[in-house]
């Protein structure tokens, strides 16, 4: 299954959030974070990942698929055909 996680990014609730999720094997995460650009999103899944204590070689770090958005925005800050894949792949 697919899981959007907002509020990911939050070193409380949102981290205790994704390190259950990524306890579950089969699950796979899709993380809304705010960035300018694609460069910033990967340099802050970084800095969460190490957050998390996932080290660059954890395989569940396979499982986190970050998104540029932004959850105060209608669709993320997604066009429709992005947003629609999104919902697509998720689970309800």
């Amino acid at each position: 299954k697919r899981v959007i996680v907002t509020g990911a990014t939050g070193t409380i609730v949102g981290s205790a959030v994704v390190a259950r999720l990524l306890a579950e094997p089969d699950t796979q995460l899709t993380l809304p974070i705010r960035a300018a650009d694609d460069a910033a999103l990967g340099a802050r899944l970084a800095q969460m990942a190490q957050w998390w204590g996932l080290p660059a070689a954890d395989p569940r770090r396979t499982r986190i698929e970050p998104l540029r958005g932004d959850i105060a925005l209608p669709r993320f800050g997604l066009d429709a055909a992005g947003f629609d894949r999104l919902a697509a792949t998720t689970a309800t």
